[in-house]
Protein backbone atom coordinates (compact mmCIF):
# COMPACT_ATOMS: atom_id res chain seq x y z
CA UNK A 1 0.00 0.00 0.00
CA UNK A 2 1.26 3.37 -0.91
CA UNK A 3 3.03 4.98 2.03
CA UNK A 4 1.90 9.17 2.82
CA UNK A 5 4.30 9.59 5.24
CA UNK A 6 5.91 12.65 5.47
CA UNK A 7 9.80 12.22 6.07
CA UNK A 8 12.51 14.79 6.22
CA UNK A 9 16.57 14.36 7.17
CA UNK A 10 17.45 14.65 10.47
CA UNK A 11 21.23 15.73 9.71
CA UNK A 12 22.21 12.41 11.42
CA UNK A 13 20.91 10.17 8.39
CA UNK A 14 17.60 9.08 10.44
CA UNK A 15 14.37 10.01 9.43
CA UNK A 16 11.65 11.44 11.37
CA UNK A 17 7.94 10.32 10.08
CA UNK A 18 5.44 12.24 10.95
CA UNK A 19 3.10 8.86 11.09
CA UNK A 20 5.30 7.28 13.51
CA UNK A 21 4.31 9.64 16.27
CA UNK A 22 0.59 10.35 15.33
CA UNK A 23 -0.95 7.19 17.06
CA UNK A 24 0.63 8.98 20.29
CA UNK A 25 -1.42 12.52 19.44
CA UNK A 26 -4.86 11.94 21.72
CA UNK A 27 -3.56 10.27 24.36
CA UNK A 28 -0.84 13.44 24.76
CA UNK A 29 -4.11 15.81 24.37
CA UNK A 30 -6.79 14.05 26.22
CA UNK A 31 -4.74 12.80 29.51
CA UNK A 32 -3.84 16.19 30.61
CA UNK A 33 -6.56 17.61 29.95
CA UNK A 34 -8.33 14.81 31.61
CA UNK A 35 -6.25 15.84 34.66
CA UNK A 36 -5.84 19.68 35.11
CA UNK A 37 -9.12 20.28 32.85
CA UNK A 38 -13.11 20.62 33.77
CA UNK A 39 -13.83 22.47 30.61
CA UNK A 40 -16.63 24.34 32.69
CA UNK A 41 -16.07 27.73 30.80
CA UNK A 42 -15.71 26.10 27.17
CA UNK A 43 -18.91 24.80 27.67
CA UNK A 44 -20.63 27.66 29.35
CA UNK A 45 -19.15 30.09 26.51
CA UNK A 46 -20.98 27.43 23.80
CA UNK A 47 -24.10 27.10 25.91
CA UNK A 48 -23.97 23.32 26.87
CA UNK A 49 -25.54 22.73 30.09
CA UNK A 50 -22.91 21.25 32.35
CA UNK A 51 -22.40 20.93 36.13
CA UNK A 52 -20.03 21.62 38.69
CA UNK A 53 -19.57 18.40 40.15
CA UNK A 54 -16.82 15.96 37.37
CA UNK A 55 -17.69 12.55 36.32
CA UNK A 56 -21.55 13.99 36.99
CA UNK A 57 -23.14 10.75 35.31
CA UNK A 58 -21.25 8.15 37.03
CA UNK A 59 -22.16 9.93 40.29
CA UNK A 60 -26.17 8.91 39.75
CA UNK A 61 -24.73 5.12 39.37
CA UNK A 62 -22.36 5.10 42.45
CA UNK A 63 -25.74 7.14 44.29
CA UNK A 64 -28.09 4.54 42.93
CA UNK A 65 -25.70 1.58 44.47
CA UNK A 66 -25.36 3.49 47.61
CA UNK A 67 -29.30 3.35 47.67
CA UNK A 68 -29.48 -0.42 47.47
CA UNK A 69 -27.65 -0.83 50.51
CA UNK A 70 -30.71 1.00 51.99
CA UNK A 71 -33.68 -0.45 50.38
CA UNK A 72 -34.26 -4.12 49.90
CA UNK A 73 -36.71 -3.57 46.65
CA UNK A 74 -36.21 -1.08 43.26
CA UNK A 75 -38.61 1.68 43.65
CA UNK A 76 -38.61 5.13 42.64
CA UNK A 77 -38.20 6.23 46.14
CA UNK A 78 -35.40 3.78 46.79
CA UNK A 79 -33.20 5.29 43.70
CA UNK A 80 -33.75 8.76 45.44
CA UNK A 81 -32.36 8.65 48.45
CA UNK A 82 -29.16 9.89 48.09
CA UNK A 83 -29.27 13.54 46.33
CA UNK A 84 -28.26 13.60 43.13
CA UNK A 85 -26.73 16.80 41.42
CA UNK A 86 -28.79 18.91 39.33
CA UNK A 87 -31.97 17.75 40.08
CA UNK A 88 -30.36 14.14 38.00
CA UNK A 89 -32.55 10.78 38.72
CA UNK A 90 -31.25 7.11 38.35
CA UNK A 91 -32.23 6.38 34.52
CA UNK A 92 -29.98 3.51 33.50
CA UNK A 93 -30.87 -0.01 33.38
CA UNK A 94 -30.84 -1.43 37.04
CA UNK A 95 -28.16 -3.64 36.88
CA UNK A 96 -25.38 -1.18 36.38
CA UNK A 97 -26.64 -0.34 40.14
CA UNK A 98 -26.24 -3.84 41.13
CA UNK A 99 -22.94 -4.00 39.34
CA UNK A 100 -21.88 -1.15 41.41
CA UNK A 101 -23.05 -2.16 44.87
CA UNK A 102 -21.27 -5.69 44.29
CA UNK A 103 -18.68 -4.42 43.28
CA UNK A 104 -18.44 -1.57 46.42
CA UNK A 105 -18.11 1.05 43.80
CA UNK A 106 -20.13 3.89 45.91
CA UNK A 107 -20.16 7.34 46.16
CA UNK A 108 -16.88 7.99 48.28
CA UNK A 109 -14.91 6.46 45.02
CA UNK A 110 -16.51 8.33 42.50
CA UNK A 111 -13.97 10.31 41.52
CA UNK A 112 -11.49 7.47 41.22
CA UNK A 113 -13.55 5.53 39.51
CA UNK A 114 -14.23 8.77 37.03
CA UNK A 115 -10.30 8.80 36.48
CA UNK A 116 -9.93 4.74 35.89
CA UNK A 117 -12.43 4.91 33.43
CA UNK A 118 -11.28 7.69 31.54
CA UNK A 119 -8.07 6.11 31.64
CA UNK A 120 -8.99 3.09 30.03
CA UNK A 121 -11.22 4.89 27.24
CA UNK A 122 -8.22 6.87 26.50
CA UNK A 123 -6.49 3.64 26.16
CA UNK A 124 -8.75 2.16 24.26
CA UNK A 125 -8.62 5.09 21.45
CA UNK A 126 -4.55 4.74 21.72
CA UNK A 127 -4.58 1.04 21.05
CA UNK A 128 -6.81 1.46 17.52
CA UNK A 129 -4.76 4.51 16.79
CA UNK A 130 -1.71 2.04 17.38
CA UNK A 131 -3.50 -0.80 15.08
CA UNK A 132 -3.87 1.82 12.43
CA UNK A 133 0.01 2.59 12.33
CA UNK A 134 0.90 -0.63 12.69
CA UNK A 135 -1.20 -1.98 9.91
CA UNK A 136 0.13 1.33 7.49
CA UNK A 137 -3.10 2.12 7.61
CA UNK A 138 -2.71 5.54 4.74
CA UNK A 139 -2.32 8.64 6.56
CA UNK A 140 -5.48 10.77 5.55
CA UNK A 141 -7.66 7.48 7.66
CA UNK A 142 -4.89 8.28 10.52
CA UNK A 143 -5.31 12.27 10.54
CA UNK A 144 -9.01 11.89 10.66
CA UNK A 145 -9.24 8.74 13.65
CA UNK A 146 -7.03 11.58 15.22
CA UNK A 147 -9.52 14.39 14.85
CA UNK A 148 -12.41 12.35 16.09
CA UNK A 149 -10.40 11.01 19.06
CA UNK A 150 -9.76 14.71 20.45
CA UNK A 151 -13.05 16.40 19.62
CA UNK A 152 -15.17 17.47 21.92
CA UNK A 153 -17.50 15.35 21.73
CA UNK A 154 -15.08 13.16 23.38
CA UNK A 155 -14.21 15.93 25.98
CA UNK A 156 -17.64 16.01 26.81
CA UNK A 157 -18.19 12.30 27.79
CA UNK A 158 -14.93 12.26 29.69
CA UNK A 159 -15.56 15.37 31.82
CA UNK A 160 -19.22 14.04 32.36
CA UNK A 161 -18.07 10.33 33.37
CA UNK A 162 -21.19 9.03 30.86
CA UNK A 163 -21.16 4.84 31.70
CA UNK A 164 -20.88 5.28 27.61
CA UNK A 165 -17.40 5.08 28.33
CA UNK A 166 -17.35 1.69 29.42
CA UNK A 167 -19.83 0.70 26.64
CA UNK A 168 -17.29 1.96 24.34
CA UNK A 169 -14.24 0.11 25.49
CA UNK A 170 -16.44 -2.87 25.39
CA UNK A 171 -16.81 -2.53 21.64
CA UNK A 172 -13.41 -1.39 21.02
CA UNK A 173 -12.74 -5.41 22.42
CA UNK A 174 -15.33 -6.50 20.20
CA UNK A 175 -13.95 -5.07 16.99
CA UNK A 176 -10.61 -6.72 18.45
CA UNK A 177 -12.18 -10.10 18.75
CA UNK A 178 -13.93 -9.97 15.12
CA UNK A 179 -10.25 -8.89 13.40
CA UNK A 180 -8.92 -12.56 15.05
CA UNK A 181 -11.86 -14.21 14.24
CA UNK A 182 -13.90 -14.60 17.02
CA UNK A 183 -16.82 -14.15 16.37
CA UNK A 184 -18.78 -16.51 18.78
CA UNK A 185 -17.00 -14.68 21.82
CA UNK A 186 -17.94 -11.38 20.13
CA UNK A 187 -21.57 -12.21 19.50
CA UNK A 188 -22.15 -12.47 23.33
CA UNK A 189 -20.45 -9.75 24.43
CA UNK A 190 -22.35 -7.73 22.05
CA UNK A 191 -25.41 -9.05 23.95
CA UNK A 192 -24.28 -8.13 27.23
CA UNK A 193 -23.31 -5.13 26.32
CA UNK A 194 -27.02 -4.21 24.63
CA UNK A 195 -28.21 -5.29 28.31
CA UNK A 196 -26.55 -2.86 29.57
CA UNK A 197 -27.15 -0.30 27.20
CA UNK A 198 -29.44 -0.94 24.71
CA UNK A 199 -27.82 0.79 21.34
CA UNK A 200 -25.37 -1.91 21.60
CA UNK A 201 -27.74 -4.61 19.77
CA UNK A 202 -27.16 -2.49 16.39
CA UNK A 203 -24.31 -4.74 15.76
CA UNK A 204 -26.57 -7.58 15.35
CA UNK A 205 -27.27 -5.75 11.90
CA UNK A 206 -23.57 -7.06 11.23
CA UNK A 207 -24.61 -10.86 11.19
CA UNK A 208 -28.14 -10.36 9.98
CA UNK A 209 -27.35 -8.85 6.80
CA UNK A 210 -23.79 -11.05 6.21
CA UNK A 211 -26.03 -14.15 5.88
CA UNK A 212 -24.97 -17.53 5.93
CA UNK A 213 -21.54 -16.48 7.15
CA UNK A 214 -22.05 -15.43 10.56
CA UNK A 215 -25.32 -17.72 10.64
CA UNK A 216 -23.86 -19.38 14.13
CA UNK A 217 -22.76 -16.24 15.52
CA UNK A 218 -26.47 -14.50 14.78
CA UNK A 219 -28.44 -17.52 16.69
CA UNK A 220 -25.76 -17.27 19.70
CA UNK A 221 -26.18 -13.02 19.36
CA UNK A 222 -29.73 -13.78 19.65
CA UNK A 223 -30.48 -16.01 22.22
CA UNK A 224 -27.58 -14.19 24.88
CA UNK A 225 -29.82 -11.03 24.28
CA UNK A 226 -32.92 -12.76 25.04
CA UNK A 227 -31.67 -13.78 28.20
CA UNK A 228 -31.02 -10.46 28.86
CA UNK A 229 -34.37 -9.14 28.17
CA UNK A 230 -35.91 -11.12 30.01
CA UNK A 231 -33.65 -10.43 33.03
CA UNK A 232 -34.60 -6.43 32.21
CA UNK A 233 -38.13 -7.52 31.61
CA UNK A 234 -39.48 -7.16 35.39
CA UNK A 235 -37.52 -3.77 35.20
CA UNK A 236 -38.95 -2.24 32.34
CA UNK A 237 -41.99 0.03 34.35
CA UNK A 238 -39.28 1.12 36.84
CA UNK A 239 -37.02 2.18 33.87
CA UNK A 240 -39.75 3.68 31.47
CA UNK A 241 -41.34 5.21 35.12
CA UNK A 242 -38.55 7.13 35.43
CA UNK A 243 -36.69 8.04 31.86
CA UNK A 244 -40.00 7.65 29.39
CA UNK A 245 -37.24 5.26 26.97
CA UNK A 246 -40.53 4.23 25.24
CA UNK A 247 -41.50 7.60 24.04
CA UNK A 248 -38.98 9.20 24.55
CA UNK A 249 -37.61 10.78 21.43
CA UNK A 250 -34.94 9.62 19.46
CA UNK A 251 -31.62 12.04 18.51
CA UNK A 252 -32.75 12.05 14.45
CA UNK A 253 -36.81 12.25 15.35
CA UNK A 254 -36.32 15.01 18.25
CA UNK A 255 -34.74 17.03 15.15
CA UNK A 256 -38.04 16.85 13.49
CA UNK A 257 -39.74 19.00 16.57
CA UNK A 258 -37.24 21.74 15.71
CA UNK A 259 -37.96 21.93 11.91
CA UNK A 260 -42.23 21.34 12.45
CA UNK A 261 -42.05 23.70 15.21
CA UNK A 262 -40.59 26.21 13.48
CA UNK A 263 -43.12 26.08 10.74
CA UNK A 264 -46.28 24.54 12.63
CA UNK A 265 -45.95 25.90 15.40
CA UNK A 266 -47.71 22.59 17.01
CA UNK A 267 -47.31 20.73 19.94
CA UNK A 268 -47.46 16.49 18.58
CA UNK A 269 -47.21 13.48 20.54
CA UNK A 270 -43.58 12.14 20.86
CA UNK A 271 -44.66 8.86 19.56
CA UNK A 272 -45.73 10.82 16.23
CA UNK A 273 -42.22 12.66 15.84
CA UNK A 274 -40.44 8.96 16.03
CA UNK A 275 -43.01 7.29 13.65
CA UNK A 276 -42.64 10.17 11.32
CA UNK A 277 -38.79 10.25 12.13
CA UNK A 278 -38.45 6.11 10.96
CA UNK A 279 -40.51 6.58 7.67
CA UNK A 280 -38.32 9.93 6.91
CA UNK A 281 -34.90 8.18 7.99
CA UNK A 282 -36.40 4.66 5.69
CA UNK A 283 -36.91 6.90 2.55
CA UNK A 284 -34.34 9.07 2.62
CA UNK A 285 -32.39 5.63 2.71
CA UNK A 286 -33.70 3.93 -0.06
CA UNK A 287 -33.25 7.27 -2.01
CA UNK A 288 -30.00 7.19 -0.66
CA UNK A 289 -29.34 3.60 -2.15
CA UNK A 290 -31.08 4.27 -5.62
CA UNK A 291 -28.29 7.27 -5.76
CA UNK A 292 -25.04 5.67 -5.07
CA UNK A 293 -25.88 2.07 -5.53
CA UNK A 294 -23.86 1.97 -9.03
CA UNK A 295 -20.99 3.97 -7.62
CA UNK A 296 -17.62 1.88 -7.69
CA UNK A 297 -17.25 1.47 -3.77
CA UNK A 298 -20.89 -0.32 -3.43
CA UNK A 299 -20.18 -2.23 -6.28
CA UNK A 300 -16.58 -3.18 -4.44
CA UNK A 301 -18.72 -3.56 -1.42
CA UNK A 302 -21.28 -6.22 -3.09
CA UNK A 303 -18.53 -8.22 -4.27
CA UNK A 304 -15.99 -8.50 -1.67
CA UNK A 305 -17.99 -8.34 1.66
CA UNK A 306 -17.86 -12.33 2.49
CA UNK A 307 -13.88 -12.40 1.12
CA UNK A 308 -12.53 -9.56 2.91
CA UNK A 309 -13.39 -9.81 6.90
CA UNK A 310 -12.22 -6.43 7.55
CA UNK A 311 -15.41 -5.57 6.28
CA UNK A 312 -17.02 -7.16 9.46
CA UNK A 313 -15.65 -4.04 11.51
CA UNK A 314 -16.98 -1.52 8.82
CA UNK A 315 -20.48 -2.82 9.55
CA UNK A 316 -20.62 -2.85 12.59
CA UNK A 317 -19.41 0.41 13.26
CA UNK A 318 -21.92 1.64 10.79
CA UNK A 319 -25.08 -0.73 12.64
CA UNK A 320 -24.16 0.53 15.95
CA UNK A 321 -24.36 3.99 14.48
CA UNK A 322 -27.79 3.54 12.78
CA UNK A 323 -29.44 1.94 15.46
CA UNK A 324 -28.47 4.49 18.16
CA UNK A 325 -29.52 7.41 15.52
CA UNK A 326 -32.97 5.88 15.18
CA UNK A 327 -33.18 4.98 18.58
CA UNK A 328 -31.12 6.66 21.43
CA UNK A 329 -31.33 10.30 22.67
CA UNK A 330 -28.54 12.43 24.22
CA UNK A 331 -26.62 12.01 20.92
CA UNK A 332 -23.69 14.05 21.96
CA UNK A 333 -22.32 11.08 23.98
CA UNK A 334 -22.42 8.61 21.44
CA UNK A 335 -21.19 10.45 19.16
CA UNK A 336 -17.64 8.59 20.15
CA UNK A 337 -19.20 6.12 17.66
CA UNK A 338 -17.79 7.84 15.08
CA UNK A 339 -14.37 6.80 16.42
CA UNK A 340 -15.10 3.33 15.87
CA UNK A 341 -16.62 4.27 12.19
CA UNK A 342 -13.48 6.21 11.41
CA UNK A 343 -11.28 2.94 12.40
CA UNK A 344 -14.00 0.50 10.39
CA UNK A 345 -13.49 2.53 6.96
CA UNK A 346 -9.75 2.98 7.55
CA UNK A 347 -10.09 -0.95 8.12
CA UNK A 348 -10.94 -1.54 4.55
CA UNK A 349 -7.58 -0.32 2.81
CA UNK A 350 -9.37 0.96 -0.29
CA UNK A 351 -8.93 4.36 -1.62
CA UNK A 352 -12.82 5.99 -2.00
CA UNK A 353 -14.12 9.34 -2.39
CA UNK A 354 -17.28 7.91 -0.44
CA UNK A 355 -15.34 6.79 2.18
CA UNK A 356 -13.53 10.19 2.06
CA UNK A 357 -16.75 12.33 2.13
CA UNK A 358 -17.90 9.75 5.06
CA UNK A 359 -14.90 10.59 7.54
CA UNK A 360 -15.14 14.35 6.53
CA UNK A 361 -19.08 14.34 7.75
CA UNK A 362 -18.09 12.34 11.12
CA UNK A 363 -15.12 14.73 11.95
CA UNK A 364 -17.67 17.87 10.99
CA UNK A 365 -20.32 16.10 13.97
CA UNK A 366 -17.94 15.56 16.28
CA UNK A 367 -16.39 18.90 16.54
CA UNK A 368 -19.72 21.04 16.24
CA UNK A 369 -22.16 18.41 17.94
CA UNK A 370 -21.97 20.64 21.03
CA UNK A 371 -22.22 24.60 19.72
CA UNK A 372 -25.90 26.00 19.49
CA UNK A 373 -27.23 28.39 16.58
CA UNK A 374 -26.58 28.18 12.95
CA UNK A 375 -23.88 25.33 13.75
CA UNK A 376 -27.01 23.57 15.50
CA UNK A 377 -28.48 23.11 12.10
CA UNK A 378 -25.43 22.47 10.58
CA UNK A 379 -25.11 19.51 12.67
CA UNK A 380 -28.42 18.25 11.63
CA UNK A 381 -27.74 17.96 8.18
CA UNK A 382 -24.47 16.30 8.76
CA UNK A 383 -25.99 13.70 11.01
CA UNK A 384 -28.85 12.94 9.05
CA UNK A 385 -26.58 12.78 6.23
CA UNK A 386 -24.40 10.22 8.21
CA UNK A 387 -27.52 8.18 8.70
CA UNK A 388 -28.76 8.16 5.38
CA UNK A 389 -25.21 6.76 3.72
CA UNK A 390 -24.75 4.52 6.42
CA UNK A 391 -28.66 3.09 6.30
CA UNK A 392 -27.59 3.04 2.23
CA UNK A 393 -24.51 1.18 2.97
CA UNK A 394 -26.48 -1.61 4.90
CA UNK A 395 -29.22 -1.68 2.55
CA UNK A 396 -27.18 -2.90 -0.25
CA UNK A 397 -25.46 -5.58 1.13
CA UNK A 398 -28.88 -6.31 2.22
CA UNK A 399 -29.82 -6.77 -1.40
CA UNK A 400 -27.22 -8.43 -2.51
CA UNK A 401 -27.75 -11.23 0.32
CA UNK A 402 -31.43 -11.57 -0.67
CA UNK A 403 -30.74 -11.94 -4.25
CA UNK A 404 -28.16 -14.52 -4.04
CA UNK A 405 -30.38 -16.88 -1.27
CA UNK A 406 -33.12 -16.09 -3.97
CA UNK A 407 -31.05 -17.29 -6.90
CA UNK A 408 -29.62 -20.32 -4.79
CA UNK A 409 -33.00 -20.91 -3.87
CA UNK A 410 -33.76 -21.22 -7.61
CA UNK A 411 -31.38 -22.84 -8.18
CA UNK A 412 -32.27 -25.51 -6.14
CA UNK A 413 -35.73 -25.97 -7.07
CA UNK A 414 -34.71 -26.14 -10.70
CA UNK A 415 -32.43 -29.30 -9.67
Amino acid sequence: MQSFDITYDMGNKTAFRFSDCLWLIPGVILLPLLTFGTFGNVWKTIGVPTTTRKFADLYVVTSAADCIREYSDWSMESLDCTPLPSGMIFNYPPVWAEIFHALSFHTHLNTILGYTFSVVFIFSILLLSWSLKNQGIDLHWQIGFVLVAISPSTLFVLERGNIDIIIFVGLVLIFILLQKHRYAISAILGAILGTLKIYPFGIGLMWIISGRKHRKSLLLFISSSLLGVIYLFPFIPLITGRTGQLDTLSFGSSQLIYILNSYLEANFDPLFYRIIGTCLLATCSILTYLLFRKIPFFLWLRQNHHANRRIDIFIGAISIYVFTFSLGNNFNYRLIIGILLVYGIAQLQIKSRFLILYVFLVVIACWIALFRGALASLFMMVTWGMACLGSAILINIAIYEIRTAAWKLKGTRQK
